[in-house]
């Protein structure tokens, strides 16, 4: 058995795992269902096992979306999840190759190809086509020798053409670049339904010889099978339930409407510009030569939509890594803090203690230095900052806007892409400062101890 059909199981026994049977459809039902059981109480995974026009295959979702499925993933406690991604980088294992795999069960290649044979889902209301966000991308790495994997937002365009969209700034877009350069497609295999292990780590950044694979086989204490694909010079997972082999070619494809993870719809470029600009963002034309995958295979769908979506989930405690680092490591002010959560995917809530005039606000300037973080709130160590009533109050009553409100204009000019910050830490000056208890909650005495109610 895989070890993302082992997963399933765990998440069964777990009680984790909602089975559907019902036959459903893959233009917005199976999505609908992942997203209302991955919001129910702690979040649950999901399984359906009839999906309307395609017979042979059944349709995972919501297996990363909340941080007590994230803790199943990594065995561990959902108290313990940074800590265990902190100790992801320290014993990256090598892979190991094997020769054969069921997901070489059925092969299709060049004109047996049709991507319309998988059940890719339109996730959200407006969605203009198929999204896949499930899927590890794997390119080769030329500078650190290995497989280079991650997740990007592909669109299913054709029966052998996909849009792969991503940051002209990304990894991804700079190998592209390159290769075009040399007058090279870029080979790309997308892998479908893997380890759990490697969706987590496909988040971490390559190092010398240690990619996601390398990565995954150090939290797993053994190294990941691989295989070779069909048609390219690429290994990849061989436990993968799908695999999808093609070469990026010089074309651009315009981006159809989506949701993103934002959990707002993105179509116009001019959407976030001021320029009154009509052009539409673009992507990179995935040219499709072969596909393998299981008899009767598991796809994995990712939701990506308002609520627990998955392309927030598995890069929160990454982020999270970031802003600890810079505040504990770049800033030295490792004795001030305490913990930070990032919320939407782009919001930073971070506590201290014993802020100075000066703490909060050099937190600020520094974690709105990491390319996703457009929000930052810093509140002292009396505020959960896991719950949203308490850092609003202190929003509410420990900041002085003209002082503590610090925004930062975008540079390319894009709407709702100023980046802003908060000191909502006690104030240190003026003629209460530092006086913490004018800035008490008033409570009632002994809260704690009442057994009666």
């Amino acid at each position: 058995m895989s070890s993302f059909r082992k997963h399933l199981e765990k998440l069964k026994e777990k009680n984790k795992l909602i089975t559907v049977s019902k036959k459903l459809n893959t233009d917005n039902q199976i999505s609908a269902g992942i997203y209302k059981a991955s919001t129910k109480d702690n979040g649950y995974a999901t399984l359906f096992n009839s999906v309307e026009n395609f017979p042979d295959w059944s349709v995972a979702g919501g297996v990363f979306a909340t941080d007590s499925l994230l803790a199943l993933a990594l065995n561990t406690r959902e108290d313990n999840l940074l800590n265990t991604y902190l100790d992801i980088s320290n014993k990256p294992i090598k892979t190991n190759r094997v020769d054969s795999s069921p997901v070489k069960d059925v092969i299709m290649k060049n004109d047996e190809v049709n991507l319309l044979t998988i059940p890719f889902l339109t996730y959200c209301e407006d969605d203009e086509n198929s999204y896949h966000h499930s899927g590890i991308i794997f390119t080769k790495d030329n500078d650190n020798n290995i497989n280079k994997g991650t997740i990007k937002r592909v669109e299913v365009l054709d029966s052998n053409t996909m849009g792969i969209y991503t940051s002209q700034y990304s990894n991804f877009s700079r190998l592209i670049y390159e290769n075009e350069r040399n007058n090279k497609d870029t080979e790309v295999a997308i892998a479908i339904s893997v380890d759990p292990e490697i969706y987590i780590t496909s988040q971490f950044p390559n190092k010398k010889g240690a990619g996601c694979l390398e990565l995954a086989g150090g939290i797993k204490g053994e190294p990941v099978n691989v295989i070779k694909c069909e048609t390219l010079d690429l290994y990849v997972p061989a436990d993968s339930e799908v695999i999808i082999e093609g070469v990026v070619t010089k074309d651009r494809v315009l981006q159809g409407k989506w949701g993103t993870e934002r959990a707002n719809y993105v179509l116009l470029e001019s959407q976030y510009t001021n320029d009154n600009s009509s052009t539409k963002l673009v992507g990179y034309t995935f040219k499709v030569k072969a596909i393998t995958h299981r008899k009767k295979p598991i796809y994995l769908a990712m939701t990506t939509a308002f609520g627990e979506a998955e392309d927030r989930s598995l890069c929160k405690y990454f982020t999270t890594m970031a802003i600890r680092n810079i505040v504990i490591t770049q800033l030295k002010c490792k004795d001030d803090f305490v913990a930070a959560n990032v919320m939407h995917g782009e919001y930073a809530v971070v506590s201290i203690k014993n802020a100075d005039m000066d703490t909060a606000k050099r937190i600020i300037h520094a974690i709105t230095t990491i390319p996703i973080i457009t929000k930052v709130v810093v509140v002292d160590d009396d505020i959960d900052i896991y719950n949203c009533d308490e850092v609003n109050w202190a929003i509410v009553t420990r900041t002085t806007a003209s002082k503590d409100v610090l925004i930062y204009p975008s540079p390319l000019n894009l709407i709702t892409m100023d980046k802003w910050g908060i000191d909502a830490t006690t104030p240190c000056n003026g003629p209460i400062k530092g006086q913490k208890e004018v800035f008490k909650r008033s409570l009632p005495k002994d809260l704690d101890k009442v057994d009666y109610i």
